[in-house]
């Protein structure tokens, strides 16, 4: 297989796209930023009842007091750390869209915690369907066309194989891999892909995606 960081090295970055697509990293301090309070509570109920669960399958604390640290850890997880710097400098020449499996509640969390870079996002509350289902795909893509996006002016930046980078390709989407696990074995906290999707851009984080943009 070809090596794609030298691959991201030798062929602009910026070359032919209008948009960067899915280029969301991690979460923290939450402004309801015009939700209503009825949802908030709504989604911390959720995810609080998944944690519980899980945690007595698991031999866990699971009481009321390891839900609660639960929850404030959610809402406060730090963003990788050059994320938020990374992602301004992406603003400036691109359409940045946050294509997250986090409903509304959970993805504004990230996204103040990262500066509100985003142009536009789209949550699985709204698709309906959670990636790598193609139909989250389609609704996105409905959603940026009314905007005057066409397919072949995106590129898709993530770290998931399993989740974006597969599906994307198969789609027809140019792909760029986030994969800051680099030199690791195993995927993380993301499920095994089937194979791993050669990117036509690698890059171990959006700090190292913004530095080749900027270099052209």
């Amino acid at each position: 297989m070809a090596d794609a960081r030298n691959l991201s090295r030798r062929v602009p970055v910026s070359r032919g796209f209008r948009a960067l697509f899915n280029v969301q990293p991690l979460s923290s301090e939450f402004r309801s930023e015009g939700i209503g309070i009825s949802r908030v509570r709504e989604a911390e109920a959720g995810m609080r009842d998944v944690y519980l669960y899980s945690a007595k399958e698991l031999g866990l604390p699971h009481d009321e007091a390891a839900g609660d640290t639960f929850m404030r850890h959610f809402f406060n997880f730090p963003a990788f750390e050059d994320s938020a710097d990374a992602l301004k400098r992406l603003r400036r020449k691109f359409r940045l869209v946050a294509m997250t499996n986090f409903d509304r509640v959970g993805y504004t969390a990230c996204a103040n915690q990262l500066g509100l870079p985003f142009h536009d996002s789209v949550t699985v509350d709204e698709a309906k369907y959670p990636k790598p289902d193609p139909r989250f795909f389609s609704y996105n893509l409905g959603r940026q066309s009314a905007f005057g996006y066409k397919q072949e002016e995106i590129l898709h930046v993530a770290q998931s194989q399993y989740h974006d980078i597969g599906v994307a390709r198969e789609l027809g989407y140019k792909v760029c891999w986030i994969e800051r696990r680099n030199g690791q074995d195993g995927f993380g906290g993301t499920p095994v892909p089937k194979r791993v999707t050669e990117p036509d851009f690698h890059f171990s984080s959006l700090r190292e995606l913004a530095d080749a943009v900027e270099q052209g």
